[in-house]
């Protein structure tokens, strides 16, 4: 993700220039997303995994902490331990798979947003399987990278309570893949849409 201010400088590269930004960002997304065990160790799973997703753009909702937190300088003070992650929105986040390890050890986290994050592919759906013991609530929309396996994966979240997903450009048969997912999650009210409608709040 670029900051607005840094992305017109960069627009105002000469054409020379402009092959290296992308080498650049990738490299700089990597960085962001490297999971790192010794800061779980330091600071606990949830710190460590609301660190992760506020660096790539993302928001944390902490239990019995008001509305989301959107500044990694305004984190919840006191202990670490106090605070659990229940709420994630990620949007033109650059979170992608590797970074997805920080959801092992959460136990709270009841709802989840993902829209328009072109690096979430079907690996990284498949590591929501760290979550499947707490999460209730999942929104998908417009993961550009996110294939009919990746959405095969989603069967192992048994606890879904409403699972809503929208304009998945490289999924190929999405009457089949919301057939599936009914029958695989029964207890879940599943909408799974092809056209880019209006997102759901």
């Amino acid at each position: 993700m670029i900051l607005p201010g840094l992305k017109r400088s960069l627009l105002s590269l000469s054409p020379i220039s402009k092959p290296v930004i992308r080498p650049f960002w990738h490299w700089l997304n990597h960085v962001w997303n490297e999971y790192d065990t010794k800061r779980i160790e330091e600071v606990g799973p949830n710190r460590a995994c609301a660190e992760w997703l506020l660096k790539c753009g993302a928001q944390v909702k902490f239990k019995n902490w008001g509305s989301y937190v959107v500044d990694f300088n305004k984190m919840p003070p006191g202990s670490f331990e106090a605070f659990k992650i229940e709420e994630i929105k990620a949007e033109n986040a650059c979170i992608m798979a590797r970074g997805f390890e920080y959801f092992n050890g959460l136990k709270d986290v009841k709802k989840i947003k993902f829209i328009n994050c072109e690096l979430i592919d079907d690996t990284s759906l498949a590591k929501l399987s760290y979550l499947r013991g707490s999460l209730k609530e999942l929104q998908l929309v417009f993961l550009p990278s996110v294939t009919d396996v990746g959405i095969s994966y989603l069967y192992l979240l048994e606890n879904l309570n409403d699972l809503y997903i929208n304009y998945m450009p490289k999924v190929q048969d999405y009457e089949l893949a919301k057939k599936l997912l009914q029958e695989k999650l029964p207890k879940c009210n599943v909408e799974f849409l092809q056209k880019a409608d209006e997102i759901k709040t």
